[in-house]
């Protein structure tokens, strides 16, 4: 056993630590108490944007009823090409009053057809201009850059016609999915371009959301002492009791080291989890893992994952 090639040796256990991973997935949806039901938000969502309608100075016998509302929804949902979300809410737009309407809409029309930002951009418009409201209008912005979040190109495009165009002043939320847009395709630059703007041009404090997703932006790029210095800056804040110590924040910040393998960083970010009584729960033990895997220490994966079963 002892002049196994390391090729098998690293080969067998990682497939057996996918299903290991696996089972860890099964624990934490019994182990994690924040886990929230689908449905419930989005009922919960529905019921927070209902507050805030649009009023397009029509009677009430010319609007929708709620019920009414409800069935466009669904009729967006059935849809399969931008062009026919269109066409229904041409054909509703004197009616509808809810906002939610028309940013699922937007949705729908991205997921439907990513590349052709036309069908949103109408609709985007039509809302914008159907209410004066400035704080409503920056958070139909911030809605739209949730839409279109994982296409950080078109997000800095409608970001300088919010900022320039439209004169809105951007807030926390706006700068937080902006980050994340530039996540998936590691793009750390643009990134730290709206974490210069939100503290220097804006003069915003980034909460304990932001940290997280700049981590998680360092972490897919790899950029180990950039997310140093800011984990560094977090951890000041949270000396100073400007901020509170987050779960999902110190995740991130192990995400750091486990996404190339640096045991020593994990390790690190560890005993920070431990210093400040943070669980290491099922998903923190499958990023360790995870980690170990990356750092070609399947062996290390192996004894994680007994150790933790054993508890």
């Amino acid at each position: 056993m002892r002049t196994m090639s390391v090729h098998k040796f690293y080969r067998v256990p990682a497939a057996i630590i996918s299903l290991m991973k696996q089972q860890i997935r099964a624990y934490s949806s019994v182990l994690t108490s924040h886990s929230v039901d689908t449905k419930s938000m989005t009922s919960i969502a529905k019921r927070k944007h209902k507050s805030h309608q649009i009023d397009n100075n029509h009677n009430d016998h010319n609007t929708c009823t709620f019920g009414e509302e409800e069935h466009i929804q669904d009729e967006i949902k059935q849809c399969k090409h931008p062009t026919q979300i269109l066409s229904l809410l041409e054909h509703h737009k004197h009616n509808i009053r809810d906002a939610y309407i028309y940013l699922e809409a937007m949705r729908k029309c991205f997921k439907l057809d990513r590349h052709d930002v036309r069908p949103i951009h109408k609709i985007f418009v039509f809302l914008l201009e159907s209410d004066n409201d400035i704080a409503l209008k920056t958070r139909y912005f911030n809605k739209f850059f949730d839409c279109v979040h994982d296409s950080p190109l078109l997000c800095a495009r409608y970001f300088k016609a919010m900022t320039t165009r439209y004169k809105l002043k951007p807030d926390a939320f706006t700068f937080s999915i902006l980050i994340k847009g530039c996540i998936s395709q590691a793009r750390y630059r643009t990134g730290g371009k709206y974490w210069y703007l939100m503290k220097q041009e804006y003069g915003m404090q980034p909460n304990d959301v932001i940290y997280k997703e700049m981590l998680l932006l360092y972490a897919n790029a790899n950029k180990c002492e950039r997310a140093q210095k800011i984990f560094d800056e977090y951890m000041e804040k949270v000396e100073q009791e400007q901020l509170t110590v987050d779960r999902s924040t110190m995740r991130a910040y192990l995400n750091v080291f486990t996404a190339n393998g640096n045991i020593k960083g994990m390790k690190r970010a560890l005993q920070q989890m431990r210093h400040y009584d943070i669980e290491l729960n099922a998903e923190v033990i499958a990023d360790v893992m995870q980690g170990y895997i990356n750092a070609k220490r399947a062996d290390k994966a192996l004894a994680v994952f007994d150790s933790y079963v054993q508890k």
